[in-house]
């Protein structure tokens, strides 16, 4: 019995902002999102990084096809009509 392969693909750009103002943004939402008095400890020594994605891919066992680009809206298409339209 062959079983169906789920797969996901993406290409981009990763980029390390160094805006302070940005970092503590990002914390302060982070903090909100979780309900929590401060962040938790060691979080100041995580990386921040912003991913740029140019492609995104993902097939789900076979289903449906699920791809972006940056310049367009995110589409979702049956399998068998992905290769024409991408």
């Amino acid at each position: 019995m062959d079983v169906p392969e789920e797969a996901f693909y993406l290409t981009g750009r990763a980029i390390f902002p160094r805006d302070r103002a940005l970092r503590r943004s990002v914390a302060a939402a982070f903090v909100a999102e979780r309900a929590l008095a401060a962040p938790p400890p060691g979080f100041g020594r995580h990386v921040l990084v912003e991913l740029l994605v140019g492609t995104c891919v993902l097939s789900r066992a076979g289903q449906y096809v699920t791809w972006a680009a940056a310049a367009e809206p995110a589409n979702e298409l049956p399998v068998g009509r992905h290769r024409a339209a991408l």
